[in-house]
C-alpha cells in the first residue's frame, strides 16, 4: 500500500498519465536548447487547453539522459497530467523538424518507454 500512495502523491500512474519527451543532437547544447523549447511548447500548449500548472500538469525536467546512437547527447522531460487527452497531444505536439539540428521524439503511454 504505501507503494500506491507513493504514486499518487508523486502523481505517477495509475494516478496521472505520463508523456516522455526527448530532444537528441551532437552537441550537448544543442539538445539542451531544443528540450527546453520542447518544453515551452508545452506549456504552451497546456494554457491554450485551459491547463494550470502544477493543478493539471507538471514538468519534470529537464535533465540530461544517457547518449544515444552515435554518440548523440540527449536531454529528456517528464510530463505528469490526470489528463489522457492532454498526454496524447503532447506526443504528437512536435513535428519532424521542430527544431534546427535536433531530432524531438515525444511519447505517452501507460508505462513503457522504451
Amino acid at each position: 500500500m504505501r507503494e500506491f500512495d507513493s504514486r499518487r502523491e508523486l502523481r505517477y500512474p495509475p494516478f496521472s498519465r505520463l508523456a516522455l519527451v526527448a530532444a537528441e543532437a551532437k552537441d550537448e547544447k544543442t539538445a539542451l536548447a531544443a528540450c527546453e523549447k520542447a518544453a515551452e511548447a508545452v506549456n504552451a500548449l497546456a494554457v491554450q487547453k485551459g491547463l494550470h500548472s502544477p493543478d493539471d500538469f507538471e514538468i519534470a525536467g529537464p535533465a540530461p539522459c544517457r547518449e544515444g546512437a552515435g554518440k548523440l547527447k540527449r536531454f529528456h522531460f517528464l510530463v505528469k497530467t490526470e489528463s489522457p487527452a492532454f498526454a496524447g497531444a503532447v506526443s504528437g505536439l512536435f513535428p519532424q523538424r521542430f527544431f534546427p539540428k535536433a531530432a524531438i521524439k515525444a511519447v505517452s503511454g501507460p508505462y513503457n518507454f522504451r
